[in-house]
This record gives structure tokens, sequence and C-alpha cells, in this order.
């Protein structure tokens, strides 16, 4: 399915190529989760009490070769469907998350309201093993603490190049590295890392979808990012400069 959809020729620039296949592509998938897991959760109750009927009539007859595979079928259905019940969830969640948690919404504040409760520092024990209780006596506490740890503020030289020259520093072979393209082995390396139930991006197509169809995307994916990574060092380029054309600036994480 995904190999039909890829095999379509997109005229235009890599990135708009690849984002428009992952467009088409989506019409197709949600299709297919119509056809194949509507009302997932119904499927999972149906699976289980099927799987329950032949364990009640194997009970009655334990040696029954037709009821063994019968059931092992069944197992396999109703597991099946239980994990795809979870992944839907929480890709459901991860989507919902992603769409709405940044726009303070009702959902963003209930959940930061959950995570003040469970950060709630209630009581400390002090270096001398005495309990602190009250909110006032918490903080001080902390604030004491950082301020021993961070040091006290002293006046300091302001730093000599000189030294500097004399320690380490980066070769010309170094830096050269350093500004070199990506490779088509970390833009690999930088994907297969990630977990697979990452929260989706604005395309809704999570981690575990890129590394499932890598070996029909991946020359797509490379060349997009390839260009992504082109084009973000002709923008930047000289851009902190005077008498600049107006330029535009990515913020790339």
């Amino acid at each position: 399915m995904v190999n039909t959809v890829w095999s379509k020729e997109i005229r235009g620039y890599n990135m708009y190529r690849f984002y428009t296949k992952l467009r088409n592509l989506k019409h197709v998938l949600k299709n297919l989760n119509k056809k194949q897991f509507m009302d997932i959760s119904q499927q999972v109750l149906r699976a289980k009490s099927e799987l329950c009927d032949v364990q009640e009539e194997l009970n009655s007859d334990l040696f029954n070769s037709e009821l063994i595979v019968k059931e092992k079928d069944r197992i396999k259905k109703y597991t099946n469907l239980l994990d795809c019940e979870s992944s839907f969830y929480r890709q459901k969640t991860n989507i919902k998350w992603a769409l709405h948690a940044n726009k303070s919404s009702q959902l963003f504040h209930s959940v930061m309201k959950s995570k003040r409760h469970q950060n709630r520092v209630l009581s400390i024990y002090t270096e001398n093993g005495s309990r602190i209780a009250d909110m006032d006596g918490i903080t001080s506490e902390f604030v004491e603490y950082y301020k021993k740890l961070f040091g006290n503020k002293k006046t300091t030289s302001a730093p000599d190049p000189r030294v500097i020259s004399n320690g380490p520093i980066l070769s010309s072979t170094h830096c050269a590295e350093l500004s070199s393209p990506a490779s088509r082995d970390e833009i690999k390396q930088a994907l297969f890392i990630m977990s697979d139930n990452k929260a989706p991006g604005s395309d809704e197509f999570n981690v575990s979808f890129f590394k499932s169809a890598w070996n029909v995307i991946n020359e797509d994916l490379f060349l997009a990012i390839e260009e992504f990574f082109t084009l973000a060092h002709e923008i930047i380029k000289h851009y902190g400069r005077k008498h600049n054309s107006p330029r535009a600036i990515l913020n790339v994480d």
C-alpha cells in the first residue's frame, strides 16, 4: 500500500515531493483504519468473548485437537487487537496533546495542574537530619543549598586569547567536520534512536511509521532533509551582516 502511493511521480522540490506523498498516503491509511480498525474497542470485546467461548468448549474436551488450534488462533487475534487498541489510544493521546497543549487550552491547564500536584514538595530534610514542613522554611533551605552549590560572586579577569590558544583548540579539520553537511548515516541514526511512541508532528505520522516504511521512503526522506539543510544554510549565511537583503531565520532543533 505504501509502495503503491510512493511510486507515483510528483514534480517539484524534494521537500514538496516528500510532503505531498505523505499527504496522499494519509488518505489511504485513513480508509484502511476505518475498514480494519473501526470501533477497535468493540472488536477487542468480541475477540475476548470468542476466546472465552472456545475455552469453555475446550474445558469439557481437553484433548480435542481442533479446539486447541482454534484456541491458539483466538488468542493470537485477541492479543493483536489488544495491541492495536493500546496503540490507537496512545497515539490519540499524543495527537491531542500535540494539537492542543500549546494553546492554553483546558487540556493544557488540567495537565499542568496535575503535574504541579505531583511535583509538590511537602517536606524536606536538612543536612543535620531535621525535617522542615512549612513552605517558607522549604524555600529558604532550597535557596541556601543552591547558594552554596554555585558559590559566591567574584570578580574575574577577561579571557586571554593567548592563554586559550595554548590549550586544546579545534583544528581546521575539526572545523570542517562540524560545518559539513549531515551524512545519510547520521540522518538514519537520528531517526532510529527515537522512540516509536514519540508524539507525531503536524502531519500525524509517528516515528514508528517512518521506521516501518524505511525501505520504501528512505531515498525521498534523505533528499528532503539534505535540501532543507542546504536551504537553511543559504538563508542563515551572512545573516548578521549589515546592508544585506531582508532574510528569514529558521529555528532548527
